[in-house]
Parts: structure tokens; C-alpha cells; sequence
């Protein structure tokens, strides 16, 4: 836990200014909002809330971009803040059309909406070069914003390589044999007005990123040191019996769980007591929780809908067939991109040195049921036969055991991982980061 986190309760954390910034797009006449997370408060001179502006920059590492997925909010973004200010990592997370302070627009146009709302941002922040992480369905939105503006992951010559991050990219249905193909568009398109189902949603989304772990603990019975003790002694016997079964059983995975949240390094770091109208206390609150209720009440789940309904397949002019049509075409262009301008950012008149391709990083979860075995072996497939891992300078592949769609993200330890790596370390140090904390600060 860090000072700030334990000197302020969610409410005020989750209401820093860096969370909720805004800027005129003039690309779309449009406003569009975007958060950033991590690491900014120690690279920028103007400090924490004040004003970022281009002088800040250079003193920082290269910016992430995160992609977020089909919850299409900067507030997923808003999950890793913790561990990406350990690691060291700053991060802008975009709204997409229809959430936060960036309007919404005709489902057909989201994505290139979305693309040039993005660049904006990036010049807005005086950014010509990024790496991206991205999880579930959100790399589609980056291969089009890969396509648009291949010089974001193409650095100048004797620059650090980009690295481009993917936590269980989604695959298309019928290409997956996910059981999701199997739900009809009317029932999809009704969700946001089933209001039994922000329940099931609610579920989903704290089983994601494990926001749900640590908030039934912080109100439950008080315990004794002696007790304490002896249950996170038990505790850690039973993980390191999990642990080796599962090497046994997954000899090939990269992660084994049990997978620890990182939620408690800033979200959960702190739990707000606050007193309702007539002087009575009412539950405590965790950040988690907390954040759940502002990304509901700020977007709801109308905008997802349009997201989903695209990733299977069921939006007009995108069936099954034109999406895998669409993902083949533009995974093949981008490879064509990526040579031709490594090649001729590398061909100067001075013989000067070559700019590096990026790195590829697929993180997969092997009990992933919404990209199941067949889609991950369809995507490494395709990834290769269009060209794109030839074009990267080199493509590694994680698997996290035992682990499910949205877990990646969620855990600990995968995420020093990848974060590891975003900042250019190699694979052998970016796993060795992983199990290995970072110095308090």
C-alpha cells in the first residue's frame, strides 16, 4: 500500500482528476474523455491533478496505451492502476463512443470513431510512439488503429523496439466453437433493459478482475494476531500445494494459480465508513465495489451491447463470414505496413541504423471459454500465415493455468509480467519480475 493510498478513502482516489480528462477532438467535432493510470504522479513536474502537458513527457518512459475491451471504459483501465504505478508504467486508457464525456455515435461507426478520438489524445499528449496492451476484444479496436497509424509502433532508428501486448484476444465465434456464437442477437440487444441481468453482469465483471476477493473480507469478524497468523500460514501451504499440482498437470503453462489480485495496492488499498442521512453508518465500501457502481452509472451497459454484438457476428454488414474476412485482411495489411516501413525508415542515405519491428506478447488463459483452445490455436495460426508475427521481431506466447477469459489481467503477478516486458526487459527478466515484488516506495 502506498502513502496516498492509505490517506485517502475510494471515494476521493477514484475522483483524482488524472482519472477523468477530456479534450476536443477535432478529427469528430467531438469531446472525448480518457483516464490516466499509473506511474504519472512520479514523471510529471506539474504534479498529481494539475495539467499534463508536452514539457512532462520526456522525463517519463514511453506511454502505454491500453485498448480496453468490449466494457469499452476507461474505468477497466482504472483496475491496474496499482500495479502499473509499481512497475512504473503510465498508461492512457480512451473512452469509446458513448461513455464518460465521449459521445455516442451509430454502432457501424464506433470503431473509426474510436481510432481517430485515440489519435487525438496521443498528439493532445505530444505522443508519436506507443506500446499497447490490450485484453478480450479490444485488439480489434487496435488493429485498426494499427492500420490508420502504423508509426506508433515503429520507433526511429537505434529506438527501442514497441511492444504490442494481448490478454486473451477474443476470436470469432464460429472460428472458436465458443458456446457464446450460440446466443441470438435479440437476446444480446435486450440486455440493457433486462435489469435482472446487471446481477449476472455485476458477477461477471468482479469475477474478471477478482474485485469481488478482497471486499468480503473487509467487513467480516475481527481476528486475533495469533489467528491471523496461522491462517495465512495455512493459506500458503494450501497455494504451494496448488501450485505444484498444477505444474504436474500444465508442465507447459507460463503462470499456475492460485493468482493473487492486485486490487489492494491501490483500488481495495483502503474501505470508506460513511454516514447516511440520519447519523447511521451504512456498509463499508471497497474501491472495487465503488468502481463497479461509477462505470454502471456513467455508461451503463448499452454501448457494450453494440461491442458485443460485433464480436459475434451479429451486427448489420459484420456477420461471422465479413468479420473473419475483415480480421484476415487488416492483420495481413498491417504486416505489409510494418515491412515496408522498417524497411524504409532502416534504407538511409547514411546507411543508419535499423528501426526495430515490435515485439508480440499473447497471454492466453487455458480454461478460456469464451476463446477456447481451437480459436487460440486459429489466432497463432492466422497470426503467421498473414504475415504479422513475421513482421514483429519476435512473438511469445504465455499461458496462465487453471485461468479463465478475464483473469490475465486481474492477477498479480501476470501483470508485473507483462509490464515487465512493456518496458522493453526480456522474456526470461519480464517472468522473473513476475514472481518477484517491487520495492516499496
Amino acid at each position: 500500500m502506498t502513502s496516498q493510498s492509505s490517506a485517502h478513502d475510494p471515494f476521493t482516489y477514484l475522483s483524482r482528476g488524472r482519472f477523468h480528462r477530456s479534450i476536443p477532438c477535432a478529427r469528430t467535432s467531438s469531446r472525448v474523455s480518457f483516464a490516466l493510470v499509473g506511474d504519472w504522479e512520479t514523471h510529471a513536474k506539474t504534479g498529481e491533478d494539475a495539467d499534463l502537458i508536452k514539457s512532462d513527457l520526456p522525463q517519463r518512459s514511453r506511454l502505454t496505451l491500453y485498448v480496453p475491451p468490449s466494457g469499452c471504459s476507461r474505468w477497466m483501465g482504472i483496475i491496474l492502476d496499482g500495479v502499473a504505478r509499481q512497475r512504473g508504467i503510465c498508461m492512457v486508457v480512451p473512452d469509446r463512443p458513448g461513455v464518460g464525456a465521449t459521445p455516442a455515435v451509430p454502432s457501424h461507426s464506433r470503431m473509426r470513431t474510436s481510432t481517430q478520438q485515440t489519435l487525438s489524445i496521443l498528439e493532445a499528449l505530444g505522443v508519436d510512439q506507443v506500446d499497447l496492451f490490450t485484453h478480450s476484444g479490444g485488439w480489434l479496436y487496435m488493429l485498426d488503429l494499427l492500420r490508420t497509424r502504423p508509426e506508433l509502433i515503429i520507433p526511429s532508428p537505434s529506438g527501442p523496439a514497441s511492444n504490442l501486448m494481448l490478454c486473451s484476444p477474443f476470436v470469432p465465434t464460429h472460428l472458436s466453437s465458443s458456446s457464446l456464437g450460440l446466443l441470438p442477437a435479440s437476446l444480446v440487444r435486450m440486455t440493457p433493459s433486462a435489469a435482472n441481468l446487471l446481477g449476472s453482469c455485476e458477477k461477471a465483471i468482479t469475477w474478471s478482475v477478482g474485485v469481488g476477493q478482497n471486499a468480503k473480507s473487509m467487513w467480516g469478524h475481527k481476528e486475533t494476531p495469533e489467528s491471523l497468523h496461522a491462517s495465512k500460514r495455512d493459506q500458503l501451504k494450501r497455494a504451494a500445494r496448488e501450485r505444484e499440482k498444477s505444474k504436474r498437470t500444465h508442465p507447459n503453462a507460463t503462470f499456475h494459480p492460485p493468482y493473487t489480485t492486485h486490487l489492494d495496492l491501490e483500488l481495495d488499498a483502503a474501505v470508506a465508513e460513511h454516514l447516511l442521512a440520519g447519523g447511521s453508518a451504512r456498509k463499508p465500501q471497497s474501491g472495487s465495489k465503488l468502481l463497479f457502481e461509477c462505470y454502471m452509472a456513467e455508461s451503463g451497459i448499452e454501448t457494450t451491447t453494440q461491442e458485443f454484438l460485433f464480436c459475434l457476428g451479429k451486427t448489420s454488414g459484420m456477420n461471422n463470414a465479413e468479420l473473419e474476412t475483415w480480421l484476415s485482411a487488416n492483420l495481413r495489411e498491417l504486416a505489409r505496413l510494418l515491412r515496408s516501413r522498417t524497411k524504409r525508415c532502416s534504407d538511409t542515405p547514411n546507411g543508419g541504423a535499423p528501426t526495430a519491428p515490435p515485439r508480440l506478447l499473447l497471454v492466453w488463459a487455458d480454461q478460456d471459454f469464451m476463446t477456447p483452445q481451437r480459436g487460440r490455436d486459429h489466432l497463432d495460426d492466422l497470426l503467421q500465415r498473414t504475415g504479422l508475427a513475421g513482421a514483429c521481431s519476435s512473438t511469445h506466447r504465455w499461458i496462465a493455468a487453471g485461468a479463465g477469459h478475464d483473469d490475465p489481467p486481474g492477477s498479480l503477478d501476470i501483470m508485473r509480467g507483462v509490464f515487465a516486458f512493456s518496458k522493453g526487459e526480456s522474456e526470461i527478466s519480464a517472468l522473473r519480475a513476475a514472481q518477484t515484488p517491487a520495492r516499496a516506495e
